[in-house]
């Protein structure tokens, strides 16, 4: 299932992107953009790519030094002042917005792409005096609250492999829609899968009935059906 995670911006969205950054260091993430991205423009192809050099120490990761590549897509609605609600959207509590931001992960995402996606629009949420929406919770709260969420959300799962699926960085993609030469590099792999795949695998020792106990039963059902027994 896909999930998509709105943030509906406040009035104070100078320098934002450096401060959602500097928001990130200050939860132990060291995260970059990819250059010439503008978090208050929709990218081309819609889509962003955010690089995590570093997360928590707390969350349990399979290799803890790869900086990972993740990517979501991500469009940005610009609103005038005085803009009107279409369809209860967006919701009344956030009316008067300056702009939404509008994401989505397709089903199976990683973990680490999930949390760049909730944490970057939470933040973005929280620094601009705005307001945050995930479309599973349907539920719009201040963007304080999307962000202590969040961060309740991802540390109750620190015990699963944070990086996971996702994929290690190498490169930047192009910012072209057009240019296929980017090729995403192979996933990490869970330990834990691998190891319950490689138990599968194994095969299982049959037990093996000594012979002299094979002869006492077949001797016990002889005399069983003789009427000795």
């Amino acid at each position: 299932m896909s999930i998509c995670v709105h943030a509906f911006l406040g009035t104070n969205i100078e320098d934002l992107q450096a401060r959602v950054i500097q928001c990130f260091r200050a939860l132990d993430f060291q995260v970059q953009f990819q250059p010439e991205t503008n978090l208050l423009e929709t990218p081309s192809g819609s889509c962003l790519y955010v690089r995590l050099d570093q997360t928590p120490a707390q969350l349990k990761r399979v290799s803890p030094d790869t900086p990972l590549l993740v990517a979501f897509e991500y469009e940005v609605s610009m609103r005038e002042k005085n803009a009107t609600r279409e369809d209860g959207w967006p919701p009344k509590i956030a009316r008067k917005c300056t702009a939404i931001v509008s994401t989505r992960t397709a089903s199976g995402r990683s973990r680490a792409a999930y949390y760049a996606q909730a944490l970057t629009l939470a933040i973005m949420a929280k620094e601009s005096g705005g307001h945050f929406y995930v479309d599973v919770d349907d539920e719009t709260i201040t963007g304080n609250e999307g962000l202590a969420k969040t961060i309740r959300e991802l540390y109750s799962e620190s015990e699963l492999e944070f990086d996971a699926d996702a994929h290690p960085f190498e490169q930047w993609p192009p910012l072209s829609f057009d240019d296929r030469s980017f090729t995403w590099p192979s996933p990490i792999k869970s330990v834990v899968v691998e190891k319950y795949l490689a138990a599968m695998k194994t095969p299982k020792r049959k037990f093996k009935v000594p012979l002299s106990v094979k002869i006492t039963i077949a001797l016990i059902a002889v005399l069983w059906v003789a009427g000795f027994l």
